[in-house]
């Protein structure tokens, strides 16, 4: 199990496309380990640098398709921390709540189990999104310490990856 950790913590080291498709070979046939308070972040930290490294439409589909996934493994682990805490057999570690609820400090149980992290992968810098999409509808938008990033749907980045395609085909001829 220690060996498994160790790969998956060292997934952040690795450049962005590396790292979602390091997650995406490890994914087929993921279990829930009966560690009680799972961490792997690895699946938000690439989240966010999708946007801030301008990943490729494939990258960003790639990385939103294990969503659900993420989801049903991180359910399943809440359950098993549930019981352990009713029973007794498990003991949560004391929150630092003065920084906040665990959504806010980016606890990855707590944001994926709420359904935060849902198509991270497709924030775009607000320029890029008007660039690509126009005046077109978002699915919403948020901002960090230095500007607001708009997030495009499913639909809206398959149709942008057809497009790029399309004029590489283009192009061509």
């Amino acid at each position: 199990m220690a060996k498994l950790q160790d790969h998956i913590e060292s997934l952040r080291t690795l450049p962005l496309a590396e790292t979602i498709q390091a997650m995406a070979d490890l994914t087929p046939g993921l279990t829930v380990a009966s560690n009680p308070e799972p961490r792997p972040s690895s699946s938000l930290d690439a989240a966010a640098k999708c946007y801030k490294e301008h990943a490729l439409f494939e990258v960003r589909l790639m990385h939103q398709s294990m969503d659900d996934l993420f989801y049903k493994i991180y359910t399943a682990s809440y359950e098993i921390l549930a019981k352990g805490v009713k029973e007794g057999t498990v003991v949560r570690s004391v929150d630092n709540e003065s920084l906040g609820c665990a959504c806010c400090r980016g606890e990855p149980d707590a944001v994926i189990l709420n359904g935060f992290n849902e198509c991270d992968a497709f924030y775009f810098e607000e320029g890029e999104y008007i660039t690509l999409w126009g005046d077109e509808q978002s699915m919403g938008y948020m901002m960090d310490e230095r500007e607001r990033h708009t997030q495009a749907s499913r639909k809206q980045v398959e149709e942008a990856l057809a497009r790029k395609l399309a004029l590489g085909v283009q192009s061509m001829l």
